[in-house]
């Protein structure tokens, strides 16, 4: 070994000196053997022997035949060589797949580059690709998409984004244990030895080595040998219990058994026992915490999407004689560019365009409709009119009323999508922790809102297309002609009318036409810790040296609400003293002339009220507690409890549930990482998931989503968040982002016979005619998907909310708090997958025209 060879170079910076702060960069020299040297050695060792979570793509990096193989819940696609490399090092490394067995696959002397370094002689490559990107180590399939003999390179690493379960409440009805012992297998008269990872009475995960055929209900004997000698199963039969498989996961070297106990098996004297036993070891061991940990992620990351709303969601509600009606339309913070265009010329909603009973109808029957719609200012005709692709005899009608109306000022070509049909209800322990604090303080209303709630037939959702149709109409090279709008017809509320001179040609009632649907506000609500009281007390509300004689409407512990008279405007927050000098004489032992509160909101309707809560931290608070306390107890009998705030609450609660149960299209959340990049951090799949989600699932149930995170894909998405949270600091309207198409389809894979994703997004598209080319090829493949992907930024949610999820979750696992917390830190924006197949099919089919729309 030479000189050279026993030398380090590390380059670092080093500050000029200890005033200063100015560095330059070192390069220092260090020898191995040296403490220097060793140290280092020391921590590649450390460094190289981590588990690894990066999977290994080596098509087009070796000659030798590349098959997929699944590896520890993750795709690998490796040649013979590369697999025995990846089987050795789990034998070396314990079965964890390290650092070092990567490296020794991705940079052995069998892949091209090193055979290339070895000799110098030429090794063709792929068309497309350099030495640097077949080096490039990567989580995806081929790193180009061929293109009817033209090719385009895709960047960066895919991976697949981690799924939140959106619905997920509660699922298991018992404490799991982390509890490791050995047992017995029976299956089929074939004994194995397994041991098993969490035990409950009803069930237990066990861990069997090797490969085996197991199959979905089969029934297995279990000897539970260790336990059945312990002393405390005296009198327990711990021996050919019988256990019937419901979950199978496959690992590298073993495979997971999900088991659940058969009626027989299940005695009074084995749940006793079980249930001793994890009573026993509860602090030794660690409950199992998953069921809270996903309860507590589903419901925190449901509300960062409800509140972030991108469509505009409705619900359509069928009576008994089968009549539809659009019962109530969701808004949010996230979709207010839909909110504002429904608005009139004076600021009031008109949602009638979605309540014609012949379009829920259609809409019924086929699944989705496009509408597209446009105002017209001036007293004159005044209002928002729309039509949809069906109210025209013919399809040439149809693109004659669609140019007229993106020839508008202001207009939208809209489609309504039915998210579920029927209707799927969230988790019945979900809606009943919902409806509690309604049940107890109002069970009829309670009752009325789950009468209401049993009359919905299905969920739509309204997403934009306005580009995409604009596009169509570019394409079919007529997107600008004047047309000749006589015969053409559209409604305006609940109005039919010709568009050239406005003559009505029919009328609804204004019942059938559901003009006025019930609007519910997803998004933060003032959360009440305690009862509020019906009352009407005199008070003196002192603020700035003004004295406001009032009375209260409710009256709380440590709060109340005030009637405010027309003429006096107040801010949030002001501090204020309120007096209540008829009731001094009730308490004695302190003064209610000059009580401190602080004003938390100002409600405006037919008279405006003062929400007030009590300052804490006066020395005379708990005189005042309880004081509150014995005048309500003494009037609890004539009091009645405001409903108001329960009741919404409950409503907006059971709402957002139906919604996550009932997605149409696919949620994900971008966050930032450590580093700073962007990642697709979460990707939300509902445990009833929708037919868009299902064409990523693959035969053996995973989903198959790593094609949404290509670089360019993500940092354009990113960046959209970026923008939109700048502009909302200098303006409150929330700006729309057009978002970024992505097609797929399918083919037969050559290997273990399941069917290949290809996909590309519009941003890879370099050349004219690449993107029509794809697309093509995609609809020839008869198993194709077109989505658009939409994005905007999130709110933080409330904290006190957020504590209140938290804290089940926080006596099993801080860890998990801490990582959850970390996660919501570092989240930037939502966003969802929407199914535009019909409008891309339109644009680049074969047929354009036609029964097509």
């Amino acid at each position: 070994m030479n000189s050279q060879e026993k030398q380090l170079r590390v380059r670092h910076y080093r500050r000029l000196d200890a005033r200063s702060d100015r560095k330059e960069l070192v390069t220092e020299v260090v020898t191995i053997g040296s403490e220097t040297g060793l140290f280092l050695e020391k921590m590649e060792e450390k460094k190289m022997t981590r588990a690894c979570f990066l999977t290994i793509d080596m098509r087009g990096k070796v000659q030798g035949q590349c098959k997929r193989y699944i590896l520890d819940d993750r795709v690998f696609h490796l040649d013979n060589i590369s697999y025995a490399i990846y089987r050795k090092g789990l034998a070396d490394d314990n079965g964890v797949y390290t650092l070092a067995t990567y490296e020794a696959i991705v940079n052995g002397e069998h892949t091209y580059r090193m055979m290339r370094k070895k000799k110098d002689t030429f090794v063709p490559t792929a068309p497309g690709e350099d030495e640097s990107s077949q080096a490039r180590p990567r989580e995806s399939g081929p790193s180009r998409v061929e293109v009817s003999g033209g090719e385009f390179s895709r960047t960066g690493v895919l991976y697949s984004p981690p799924i939140i379960p959106f619905g997920y409440h509660k699922r298991r009805g018992e404490e799991r244990l982390q509890y490791v012992t050995a047992i017995k297998m029976n299956t089929g008269g074939m004994m194995h030895d397994a041991s098993t990872r969490d035990i409950s009475v009803s069930g237990v995960l066990i861990g069997v080595k090797g490969f085996f055929d197991f199959e979905y209900g089969e029934v297995v004997e279990v000897d539970f040998t260790l336990l059945q000698d312990e002393d405390e199963a005296e009198g327990v039969e711990l021996t050919g219990l019988k256990y019937v498989v419901n979950h199978i996961e496959r690992k590298a070297t073993e495979c997971l058994l999900g088991l659940r106990i058969m009626e027989e098996s299940h005695t009074e004297a084995f749940e006793a026992y079980i249930l001793g036993l994890i009573e026993r070891y509860r602090r030794k061991y660690k409950l199992d915490v998953e069921d809270e940990f996903w309860t507590a992620a589903a419901w925190i990351y449901e509300r960062a999407y409800t509140e972030n709303l991108i469509p505009l969601p409705f619900f359509v509600s069928q009576d008994d004689e089968g009549r539809l009606q659009t019962q109530t339309v969701i808004v949010a913070d996230g979709n207010q560019p839909l909110q504002d265009f429904f608005k009139d010329q004076g600021g009031l909603d008109d949602y009638s365009p979605l309540g014609l009973p012949h379009r829920l109808q259609y809409l019924q029957e086929h699944g989705e409709l496009i509408m597209a719609l446009y105002h017209v200012d001036g007293d004159k005709g005044a209002g928002l009119y729309s039509a949809t692709s069906n109210e025209f005899e013919s399809t040439d009608d149809w693109y004659r009323f669609l140019r007229y109306a993106l020839g508008r000022k202001d207009y939208r070509v809209l489609k309504m999508a039915v998210s579920s049909i029927p209707l799927k209800m969230p988790n019945a322990e979900k809606v009943e922790g919902i409806m509690e604090s309604m049940m107890e303080c109002c069970e009829e209303d309670a009752k009325d809102l789950l009468s209401q709630i049993s009359l919905l037939s299905f969920s739509a959702q309204l997403i934009d297309i306005t580009v995409q149709m604009k596009t169509l109409l570019e394409i079919r090279g007529d997107s600008t002609r004047v047309e000749d709008m006589s015969g053409i017809q559209v409604w305006t509320k609940n109005v039919r009318c010709h568009v050239v001179d406005g003559s009505v040609s029919k009328t609804l009632s204004e019942e059938d036409a559901a003009l006025f649907p019930e609007l519910i506000h997803f998004g933060r609500i003032y959360a009440r810790t305690e009862h509020r009281y019906v009352a009407e007390i005199g008070v003196d509300i002192k603020v700035d040296g003004n004295k406001i004689t009032t009375v209260t409407k409710d009256l709380s512990v440590r709060g109340l609400c005030a009637v405010l008279p027309r003429d006096v405007s107040l801010k949030a927050d002001s501090e204020v003293s309120v007096g209540l000098p008829k009731l001094q004489k009730m308490c004695p032992n302190a003064s209610l002339s000059d009580i401190p509160y602080r004003l938390v909101k100002v409600v405006a309707g037919r008279e405006n009220r003062l929400m007030l809560e009590r300052v804490r931290g006066n020395h005379l608070n708990d005189e005042l507690d309880k004081f509150f306390i014995d005048l309500i107890d003494r009037n609890k009998k004539k009091l009645k409890v405001d409903r108001e705030d329960i009741n919404s609450t409950a409503n907006i609660r059971l709402h957002e549930s139906i919604v996550v149960d009932n997605l149409a299209g696919v949620p994900f959340f971008i966050a930032r990482d450590d580093q700073g990049k962007a990642v697709m951090q979460w990707v939300a799949i509902s445990d009833k998931p929708s037919s868009l989600g299902e064409f990523f699932r693959s035969e053996d149930g995973r989903y198959d989503l790593r094609w949404i995170t290509e670089a360019r894909v993500v940092v354009d998405l990113f960046g959209s968040v970026i923008a939109m949270r700048g502009s909302s600091s200098s303006n409150s309207q929330r700006k729309t982002h057009d978002g970024v198409e992505m097609y797929f389809y399918k083919t037969q894979g050559a290997e273990e016979g399941g069917a290949e994703i290809h996909a590309a997004s519009a941003l890879e598209f370099l050349e004219d005619g690449e993107k029509e080319r794809f697309i093509s090829k995609a609809i020839a493949s008869g198993d194709y998907l077109f989505v658009k992907l939409m994005v905007t930024y999130t709110m933080d949610l409330d904290p006190t909310e957020l504590s209140h999820v938290l804290d089940p979750l926080r006596t099993y696992s801080r860890h998990k708090v801490f990582k959850l917390q970390g996660q919501l830190r570092s989240l930037l924006g939502c966003g969802e997958m929407f199914d535009i197949s019909g409008e891309i099919l339109l644009t680049y089919g074969k047929e354009t025209s036609g029964d097509a729309v």
